[in-house]
């Protein structure tokens, strides 16, 4: 019986639709916030696409260790894995810390940002088509853009948001700890889907 060959750009595309659910769960918890408590049972559902996605990336890793020949360079392929993986672990850490913290209310920045989340991820899912056959070379580089503009977005939110704290809330220490590190944990997700957009690029580039 002849091996079925494994498919990397089907790996991919699977992480980036774990991605895309994953960014979904997260604005539907912040913008249907009742109480961290309530958090606790989309942390089961957030654990659950997390694990999809870590096997995704796992048949990934298994593969290139005994294909002979392989459709992109070894370390581009365990690169772009592991990229696709973080997007998908710092969105779930960011759901997590809403019920580890205890939060007690989202402010908008909080919003904003799980928004612009969302829609990085759903442009990486938007070039993942062009990206795996090096064709289509226009709605590629739009979704690449796309996705590099929800970050820029996202770093001026940030911005405004962590001074908005230290302005407003200074005499609240405590809140003023907790949103200071999920704000920073919400721009790391962006910077995570930027970083995986910007991989993509770049291998683009290279086997276009």
């Amino acid at each position: 019986m002849v091996k079925q060959k494994h498919d990397y750009f089907a790996a991919f595309a699977s992480q980036v639709e774990l991605a895309v659910k994953e960014a979904e769960l997260l604005i539907d918890t912040i913008e249907n916030f009742t109480t961290a408590e309530a958090v606790r049972s989309v942390m089961d559902t957030a654990h659950e696409l997390e694990s999809k996605a870590d096997d995704a990336a796992h048949s990934n890793y298994n593969a290139i260790a005994v294909d002979f020949i392989t459709p992109l360079d070894r370390d581009d392929i365990i690169d772009l894995t592991l990229a696709l993986d973080t997007v998908v672990d710092s969105i779930e850490g960011v759901i997590q810390a809403l019920y580890m913290t205890d939060v007690r209310h989202i402010p908008e920045s909080a919003v904003d940002l799980a928004q612009l989340i969302k829609e990085g991820c759903q442009a990486l899912q938007e070039a993942i088509g062009p990206f795996s056959t090096f064709k289509d070379n226009d709605s590629f580089r739009s979704a690449i853009m796309k996705a590099n503009d929800c970050e820029e977005q996202a770093d001026q939110i940030y911005i405004e948001a962590i001074r908005n704290l230290h302005t407003k809330e200074r005499e609240n220490p405590v809140r003023l700890l907790v949103w200071s590190r999920i704000l920073s944990s919400l721009e790391s997700c962006c910077d995570a889907f930027e970083h995986a957009a910007d991989l993509m690029g770049s291998i683009y580039l290279k086997n276009a």
